[in-house]
């Protein structure tokens, strides 16, 4: 279950440069307002896994959008 918060550790310590301070924060809180969110509205720790890892893709696509080639 902690596949995509590593993920999620990893990538933004890989593009922390790219994202810039303004990106970075905006990634951070996204991240915390998930976990304040699934803690105040008590739902699955398997919800919020989907939802992190749809945070991982979405981070993965805005930095290397323009390398991958989605048809």
């Amino acid at each position: 279950m902690a596949l995509p918060l590593i993920i999620f550790v990893v990538v933004i310590w890989l593009v922390r440069e790219e994202l810039g301070p303004k990106g970075l924060l905006t990634c951070l809180s996204i991240c915390a307002g998930l976990v304040l969110g699934c803690a105040y509205l008590n739902v699955s720790p398997y919800a919020f896994i989907a939802l992190l890892a749809l945070l991982d893709v979405i981070l993965v696509l805005t930095i290397f959008g323009g390398d991958i080639h989605i048809r």
